[in-house]
């Protein structure tokens, strides 16, 4: 994550775009030049169809939809169901209706179907926490995944699943680490939704060039120093769904350009420019 204090008279903070560098440019130059060319993806054009589904036990399963490929254009549809139905006896003596997602079926070549071989993937950790043990926590190692565009390979996949959102990772080409998700402020953070047509959409990795979140920056006041930390990454359909980089990914001469837009006490518009140097 990038930061810096500001003391602002703010309306509008617009940042540039930027070119993944750094790790990325291992992969080549054939990467570097198509990612100059990719275009931004028309989520609301994404088709939520599903070809093929298994027999879910949970009737409130839930849907989540990352895109790979340099535009978005490969599908890869996650859903989480339970291994117990409602009404029966679940994880830890507690009541089905209020267990964990402990079954993920990942539609891993991207083909619409998702009763493939390795598609259904157990639940490897199961945690409670809280007075009557009601925070819920649990994550499916799905470890190397290739990539359905790019044919390559990223480590160490989980999914985490907790009742107030949806958490993935994995190193992206075996190599940084990408994650999420985030939204400006943690009530924001995405949860997987009860139909492929509400599920939020994700876009991992840094095969794009990079867009920006801003992050528990508050509320800019006149003459006040405001801290503003943003994350560096890719934008997914709606607030709260942003997958970043983390903030040892850039070069240490790599920073955010931001230009901080105001207008003055006599209406005046004006701009402000700094470079988000520190990393947090």
């Amino acid at each position: 994550m990038n930061c810096t204090s500001f003391v602002p008279y703010p309306l509008v903070l617009g940042l540039a775009a930027l070119l993944p560098r750094g790790a990325a440019a291992q992969e080549g130059g054939a990467l570097s030049k198509s990612r100059e060319t990719a275009k931004p993806i028309a989520f609301q054009a994404v088709d939520r169809t599903i070809g093929k589904l298994p027999k879910l036990t949970a009737d409130d399963a839930l849907y989540g939809l990352l895109l790979f490929g340099l535009n978005g254009e490969h599908r890869v549809w996650c859903v989480l169901d339970r291994s117990a139905a409602k009404g029966a006896e679940g994880d830890a003596g507690h009541d089905a209706a209020d267990s964990a997602y402990d079954v993920l079926y990942i539609d891993r070549n991207a083909d619409g179907d998702l009763t493939g071989e390795g598609e259904r993937i157990a639940a490897s950790k199961t945690t409670r926490s809280g007075a009557k043990k009601e925070n819920i926590s649990v994550t499916f190692d799905i470890g190397d995944f290739q990539d359905p565009g790019s044919q390559a390979i990223h480590k160490d996949f989980q999914i985490t699943w907790t009742k107030a959102s949806v958490r993935i990772a994995m190193k992206w080409r075996g190599m940084k680490k990408t994650f999420g998700v985030y939204g400006p402020e943690r009530e924001t953070y995405q949860n997987f939704a009860k139909s492929p047509k509400e599920a939020p959409i994700l876009v991992p990795g840094y095969d794009r060039p990079f867009e920006f979140e801003h992050w528990m920056s508050g509320v800019f006041t006149r003459g006040k120093s405001t801290d503003f930390k943003v994350f560096v990454g890719n934008r997914g359909d709606r607030r709260g769904t942003f997958v970043c980089v983390d903030d040892k990914f850039l070069e240490p001469a790599e920073y955010v350009d931001a230009t901080l837009i105001y207008a003055d006490t006599s209406g005046k518009e004006q701009r402000y420019h700094v470079k988000l140097t520190e990393r947090c």
